[in-house]
């Protein structure tokens, strides 16, 4: 039996590709691992975590309130009195480290700030990440494209690396949420509906993708298309001097629980970032059995694995325009994606996603 740590810091329940990851890794884990101990670090009244924990007899959580603790060597001294084999640390934020127990496992989800400035923190960030990549014993990089990007940044053995996919469970839906968030967002039965998530950054190329909204209107008169758009209201100004207030709506945040049914109303998911180590959103909308428009030359290329689906020029927003209204108007192409994109989900069911963290962890701890 290995005692395994987890950095459960990030299970707050507000949302966001690295929070629903780590708490889908630990509510499945305990789920599906009946042979191994699981221990959660976390701070104190953490109480989305209880709830996940509750009834499972396979695992403890241990709080601290200490913040600085988190940053320095220290937090290993607590983690060595709990007897923990290997600490997997679902998003960066490794400490420091001076002893080689617990093994230290780090899931990387992309290293954006090498390449693009962020709205906030970019020194810290990259040196998050170096600090991060040097400290663990092994990293999980979300696609393979990813992995490739570390081994040649900071000089990684490909060893060192191994490549696991986001894995989501299904997804219960119901109707009568379904019509209450429909009625919430204002979404007609009778509109197109079209969500693109997470705007937040210049990379995610949002300014591209809103300006061909105004082509799809103008050249394709394509009148009943509706346009969803999260953590976007930077875009306003955009959006009001193009005259599209009528079709674009912007949104600074919009919770987990609404944007599933978001996801399963939408005829067509948009992402068009120049930058992701995976794109949570893509994947998200791929289970949703909703094609997902992407950028061309990026990981989620990997992940959509169909060219009908990527924009070869992304900074073109003519080449936009003409892929959504391809798309959205030929119900022989829609119908080929669809059968296409219900066979990629079984690449990243949440039961894939476990055995192979179990598998790495068991390896980690053989090779002790």
């Amino acid at each position: 039996m290995l005692r395994i740590g987890i950095d459960a810091r990030l299970v707050d329940g507000k949302g966001g590709g690295t929070k629903i990851y780590a708490t889908n890794l630990i509510k499945y884990l305990i789920k599906f691992d009946r042979e191994n101990r699981y221990v959660l670090y976390s701070y104190t009244n953490h109480t989305l975590l209880d709830k996940i924990i509750k009834g499972f007899d396979n695992v403890e959580i241990r709080e601290t309130n200490n913040k600085i603790i988190w940053r320095t060597p220290l937090i290993y001294s607590l983690m060595r009195k709990d007897q923990i084999d290997l600490i997997h640390f679902p998003a960066y934020n490794v400490a420091p480290r001076i002893f080689k127990n617990p093994k230290v496992i780090t899931t990387f989800h992309g290293i954006d700030a090498e390449y693009f400035r962020k709205r906030e923190r970019q020194l810290y960030w990259k040196i998050n990440y170096r600090v991060s990549a040097r400290m663990s014993d092994k990293i999980i990089a979300v696609s393979a494209r990813l992995k490739e990007e570390m081994c040649k940044l900071y000089k990684l053995p490909q060893e060192k690396i191994v490549t696991i996919y986001y894995g989501f469970p299904k997804e219960e839906i119901s109707e009568e949420k379904l019509k209450y968030v429909q009625k919430k967002y204002e979404i007609r039965d009778s509109d197109i509906l079209i969500t693109c998530v997470d705007g937040a950054e210049e990379r995610k190329n949002i300014i591209t993708f809103i300006k061909s909204i105004k082509i799809l209107l103008d050249k394709y008169n394509m009148k009943r298309i509706k346009i969803i758009i999260t953590r976007a209201s930077y875009y306003k100004e955009l959006v009001d001097s193009l005259n599209l207030n009528n079709y674009i709506r912007l949104y600074n945040w919009i919770q987990h629980e609404d944007l599933k049914y978001l996801y399963v109303i939408s005829k067509l998911i948009v992402y068009p970032s120049i930058y992701e180590g995976v794109g949570f959103p893509v994947i998200e909308g791929i289970m949703h059995w909703k094609p997902v428009l992407i950028s061309a030359n990026t990981a989620m290329e990997e992940i959509i694995n169909e060219p009908e689906l990527t924009v070869k020029e992304p900074f073109n927003p003519d080449k936009w325009a003409e892929s959504v209204y391809r798309i959205l108007t030929d119900d022989n192409l829609y119908s080929k994606l669809i059968t296409k994109i219900k066979e990629r989900t079984k690449v990243f069911s949440i039961e894939n996603m476990i055995a192979q963290h179990l598998k790495l962890y068991r390896e980690i701890a053989d090779n002790d």
